[in-house]
């Protein structure tokens, strides 16, 4: 187990958390569907994932989700990663997909949390 100490973020922990990666894989997050998804967020999330589609010429379909899996072999091969810590859940796909790294898609499920 690793613990990210400040600044903290979910950028920062992932990539504190990918820089450290000891066994044979790692994966961040799974599951599959979109549950109460703020529709403006929707839109833009859809838009912005169709914007990376055509400008990298790649048919992952939701670049921007960070739930993903790697072997260590493919975090090692994108290395150095270089973008914001919030990004780097498209970086390292990106990378991943250009660098002819071979890939698969899972359902996952995101669902939005409950007012607290």
């Amino acid at each position: 187990m690793v613990k990210n100490g400040p600044p903290y973020g979910f950028g920062r922990a992932i990539g504190c958390g990918v820089q450290r990666v000891s066994g044979d894989a790692v994966v961040i997050m799974k599951g599959g569907g979109v549950i109460d998804y703020p529709w403006l967020k929707l839109r833009l999330n859809r838009m912005a994932n169709l914007f990376i589609r055509v400008l990298f010429g790649v048919s992952l379909n939701d670049t921007t989700n960070a739930f993903k899996a790697y072997r260590r072999t493919v975090i090692e091969g994108c290395q150095p990663l270089l973008s914001a810590p919030f990004n780097l859940t498209v970086e390292l796909p990106l990378k991943a997909i250009i660098r002819g790294y071979s890939w698969t898609v899972l359902p996952v499920t995101w669902r939005n949390r409950e007012p607290a």
